[in-house]
């Protein structure tokens, strides 16, 4: 079961504890709270701690169901506690204090032992499992070790940096793990990638701060060459095209300008409008494009439908135009 506090909600991403005790795992040498980096391989209490996060007031009550746990081990002396850290990143010794060796396994241990982990604000899930050893049991939490971003420093580049952050899901105050900053250099390639700088290089680089937990992301960028927009096609009926005429030529993209797929999305929406403007009130633009070696083409679609010019006989007291707003042709 995972839960939060409010604490955490506050952050940017609402980040949970799982709380999980599973039944019984094949037996293997521990120490009273050692900590040891998680290898490769799963494990349910694994998957638990690492599977994707829930908003927190979706999150369940902070209990842990009696059926969780292997009654067999319910009541057993816990004989140690180990804390798994999962991956390389920030996986400093932990020591547990709030259960000892010799205490008797329960829901509540679990809990007590969770909650100590989280009270730092440096694990972004956690999850406990338990197995038995010797005569008793070893109580194990496994636990993904995250830093809070105090600064995201920009070098290089041409975009915004806001917009580059904000596409990125990255800005002062996130919670980060080692997953995301594994991530990082993906996304922010594929906010330059859509904006036309496919072969855009990062470097991206996390520093710890004094304050303990929180750390400054740097990520340098070289956008390299843009890619360019070498023809671009109208695809239209032909008999609609005898009525559009040059109105199509109105689309804000044209041959030779940066391929920025945010840039043709406003060209659709504005070339759409303009032909609604025009009586063509069922117009529906957008485009696909296609790479064909060191060449880009752009198709833009023009789905104009008919030209529709209403006309009025008998009226004597009000202006066509007046009457052509009234009927809202534009929104039929």
């Amino acid at each position: 079961m995972r839960v939060g506090d409010e604490r955490r909600a506050r952050l940017p991403r609402a980040l949970l504890l799982r709380w999980l005790i599973v039944s019984l795992f094949a037996a293997i040498t521990t120490w009273p709270g050692s900590t040891r980096a998680q290898p490769a391989g799963g494990s349910p209490a694994r998957d638990a701690a690492t599977e994707e996060l829930v908003p927190v007031e979706q999150a369940d009550a902070r209990t842990l169901p009696a059926d969780t746990l292997d009654p067999s081990l319910l009541g057993q002396p816990i004989e140690g506690v180990e804390v798994k850290l999962e991956g390389k990143r920030w996986v400093q010794p932990v020591r547990l204090s709030s259960v000892r060796a010799g205490e008797l396994l329960s829901t509540e241990a679990a809990r007590r032992a969770m909650r100590e982990l989280d009270e730092s604000g440096q694990f972004a899930g956690m999850a406990a499992e338990a197995e038995r050893r010797g005569k008793g049991v070893v109580l194990r939490i496994v636990a993904v070790p995250s830093r809070t971003v105090a600064a995201v420093q920009i070098d290089g580049g041409v975009l915004d940096k806001s917009d580059t952050l904000k596409s990125a899901r990255i800005e002062a105050g996130t919670q980060i793990t080692e997953a995301d900053v594994d991530d990082l250099q993906r996304r922010v390639s594929r906010v330059y990638d859509t904006h036309g700088f496919p072969r855009a290089k990062l470097d991206v680089a996390v520093a710890d701060l004094d304050e303990p937990g929180t750390v400054m992301v740097s990520i340098r960028i070289e956008p390299g060459e843009p890619r360019l927009v070498s023809q671009r096609i109208f695809v239209i009926e032909p008999a609609w095209d005898q009525h559009v005429g040059d109105l199509k030529e109105d689309y804000a993209v044209e041959a030779g300008d940066r391929l920025d797929q945010r840039a043709c999305d406003e060209a659709d929406r504005e070339l759409a409008e303009r032909l609604r403007q025009a009586g063509f009130s069922r117009a529906r633009v957008y485009h696909k494009t296609l790479f064909r070696g060191a060449f880009s083409y752009l198709y833009v679609y023009v789905d104009s439908g008919p030209k529709l010019v209403p006309t009025f006989e008998g009226n004597t007291s009000f202006d066509a135009d007046q009457l052509t707003r009234a009927l809202e042709i534009d929104k039929a």
